[in-house]
């Protein structure tokens, strides 16, 4: 990946944010590539880059925009609890990569464009990456348990960053906001918070966390996923 950092420089946890329980999947890995996004412009450019965002931070400031903060990110306080900080990868996500890329284009006079795709294949992922292109993947994780309501969904909605297609090797590596698992963090004792870190996915199991349907599409398509490619 053409970014000034190794990519676990870029690893957060949706664990961070707190009282919002595992929804903030996509809000973390939006995180993560605008990281990676305002890194990779200001060394493109020699200039000195800002500060990092923090998955907790970036959520408190979308939940001080109150009803305007509603196309990005649904607040903390949302008064349905199962969709607090909840961010649609579809409807919600790309508006809040395309509003940081506004940000970046008065900063630094150039940005970034998006792309987002259905029915793709993992040499895709792999293109885009060699071509200096950040991605989020979208799937659903398997539930056996036809009790569950995600049973029904057809799985449980995540997104993830990969940053390389190990092919040698039959492994995806990715930024995964929730290894380890979010409920094991408590955001305000630091002796919980984890260390920066990669996960390695076997390729086959990535292909059907990937592929897999949700109930009428609800959450993305199958093989969905979201390229922020730079203009500069």
């Amino acid at each position: 990946m053409n970014i000034p950092f190794p990519p676990e420089h870029y690893y957060q946890n949706q664990g961070m944010v707190p009282d919002t329980g595992p929804v903030e999947c996509v809000t973390t890995s939006v995180v993560m590539v605008m990281n990676m996004m305002k890194d990779r412009l200001a060394h493109d450019l020699n200039q000195l880059s800002m500060a990092d965002i923090g998955v907790r931070e970036y959520a408190a400031k979308m939940d001080a925009m109150h009803l305007s903060g509603l196309c990005y990110r649904l607040p903390s306080d949302f008064f349905l609890a199962a969709g607090r900080g909840w961010m649609h990868p579809v409807l919600q996500a790309p508006k809040a990569l395309k509003k940081f890329a506004s940000e970046l284009e008065q900063i630094y006079g150039c940005s970034f464009k998006l792309k987002q795709t259905s029915g793709n294949k993992l040499e895709d992922i792999t293109q885009n990456l060699q071509d200096g292109n950040f991605v989020l993947v979208h799937g659903l994780w398997p539930v056996t348990n036809s009790k569950e309501y995600h049973y029904q969904f057809g799985g449980f909605p995540h997104t993830m960053v990969p940053v390389e297609i190990d092919s040698q090797a039959d492994k995806v590596i990715l930024l995964n906001p929730a290894e380890p698992h979010p409920m094991t963090i408590d955001p305000d004792n630091p002796t919980t918070h984890p260390a920066a870190i990669l996960s390695e996915m076997p390729t086959q199991e990535f292909l059907s966390f990937w592929g897999r349907k949700s109930l009428l599409n609800l959450y993305t398509r199958p093989f969905t996923m979201t390229v922020v490619i730079p203009d500069t």
